[in-house]
């Protein structure tokens, strides 16, 4: 999980979700997170409580651990 701070306006937070690379998911973002003139890099993060526990897809992987995998943009908070 990437450990930098939330590129989200007013929010401290550090980890999160890097931005999708994919186009249209990523302008979906650049729309919730609502930065003007805001570019994101390879490093830029959203914190997790910016979205839904609906957001995400669940998967099970090795010893019953649940990994979480965005399906959707950050949610208003």
């Amino acid at each position: 999980m990437p450990n930098g701070y939330c590129c989200v306006p007013g929010c401290s937070y550090r980890g999160g979700q890097y931005f999708p690379t994919e186009k249209e998911r990523r302008k979906k973002w650049l729309v919730a997170v609502k930065r003007d003139g805001f570019q994101p890099t390879l490093h830029s993060i959203v914190v997790r409580k910016h979205f839904t526990e609906t957001d995400y897809l669940r998967c099970m992987v090795s010893f019953g651990l649940c990994c979480g995998k965005l399906s959707t943009t950050p949610s208003p908070h």
